[in-house]
């Protein structure tokens, strides 16, 4: 009878120093985790590996996720680098992630179907500001489709991005890729335009569109008009950050460009995660 007291008298404070610490504006979950995360990543960071960090909002129980992270962990480890590539569920999950440059080669954040990163304003913002700061300090970070979408209220991340995207165009058809090698939009990265195929295809679903600020450079257009970016790479700071188009969810499960997924996604992702790193 003691010991079942003293059990629910430890759980009891335990309670109370959870709720005291979130009362404070402390969440000892989440910093646990957080600690818990880093130490892994710098473990892995000394032994001479990487990290990417990848968060889609396709709802299949992480099933979409995974597959791509093991596709594009493949394809990294090819090219000739160490790397693991972390799975998160949510936009809360990835905040609990290192943020360190210096370990995390990348962070993929690809929303299909405007998802908010949080619900909550104010840590919404919080985990903008340190998406941004990672790309201040020497950071790259690929933004997907509708990270930068008006309604997924990322005005951070737009501005970081170079654009609010405020419009669409639905195809059926496939999504032609075209490579810009010329021009005031061309990009600078002499290294990420050899490396990158002339054109390609992609299941997209649609195209988004928006008002690009005149330092953003393109990387790949629309065929049906050069004037609309596909791919996008814009230097902040220290880092890079990317925005590519692909994919849309089209309401019949995950996309397929990110679900199958198709070689040609996970191909432009090595792309962007390994030449500007």
């Amino acid at each position: 009878m003691g010991e079942a007291i003293s059990d629910v008298a430890i759980n009891l404070i335990a309670v109370f120093i959870v709720f005291l610490g979130r009362l404070l504006g402390f969440d000892l979950y989440a910093r646990s985790v957080r600690l818990y995360r880093r130490t892994r990543v710098g473990l892995r960071r000394l032994t001479g590996g990487t990290t990417i960090v990848l968060y889609t909002d396709c709802d299949d129980e992480l099933h979409t996720s995974r597959t791509l992270a093991n596709h594009l962990e493949t394809t990294v480890r090819a090219d000739g680098r160490r790397v693991k590539v972390k799975v998160v569920r949510d936009g809360v999950d990835l905040g609990r992630c290192s943020f360190s440059p210096k370990a995390v080669l990348a962070i993929l954040v690809l929303l299909t179907d405007v998802t908010q990163l949080d619900t909550d304003k104010r840590d919404r913002v919080r985990l903008q500001r340190r998406l941004i700061n990672y790309v201040h300090n020497g950071g790259c970070l690929v933004l997907g489709h509708d990270v930068i979408y008006r309604r997924s209220r990322n005005e951070h991340l737009q501005r970081l991005a170079g654009c609010a995207l405020d419009n669409f165009s639905r195809t059926r058809e496939r999504v032609r890729y075209v490579r810009v090698d010329d021009g005031p939009r061309a990009t600078t990265h002499n290294t990420l335009r050899t490396r990158a195929p002339e054109t390609f295809s992609l299941t997209d679903n649609e195209v988004i569109v928006g008002e690009w600020n005149d330092d953003v450079e393109f990387l790949y257009v629309w065929d049906r008009d050069e004037n609309t970016p596909l791919v996008t790479r814009r230097t902040v700071g220290k880092g890079t950050v990317f925005w590519v188009n692909s994919a849309d969810s089209s309401g019949k499960g995950a996309p397929r460009s990110l679900a199958r997924p198709e070689p040609a996604f996970v191909a432009l992702l090595n792309l962007l995660v390994t030449t500007t790193r």
